[in-house]
């Protein structure tokens, strides 16, 4: 194998992870939508109005909180690990209050 086709193969293992999936590019919080929306199977049977049939698949949005973001993970996603989560609910022993108590103040 050439050098060249080795450098390749660096660049390409570098944009997938250990199990195969593509890793996530996002970088800035920015970036975060305030609401995102799914498709999840329509297991209620939910009948549109207008519609004789219901679709198979329904439309669900999911609205952020507005809480701020503490700390950024690798992928550019907010931190959930156990630091953040304490600074976010705050300390009970010592009454000291979190960030989403200063949030809703």
């Amino acid at each position: 194998m050439s050098e060249l086709a080795d450098n390749e193969d660096l660049d390409n293992n570098d944009l997938y992870n250990i199990d195969g999936k593509k890793k996530s590019e996002r970088k800035e919080v920015n970036e975060l939508p305030a609401e995102k929306k799914f498709k999840i199977l329509n297991h209620e049977n939910y009948l549109p109005d207008g519609k004789k049939k219901a679709p198979k698949c329904v439309e669900m949005n999911i609205k952020g909180l507005g809480w701020p973001v503490l700390e950024v993970s690798a992928t550019g996603l907010p931190s959930v690990d156990g630091p953040t989560l304490k600074r976010l609910i705050g300390d009970s022993k010592n009454l000291k209050s979190g960030e989403i108590y200063k949030f809703y103040k």
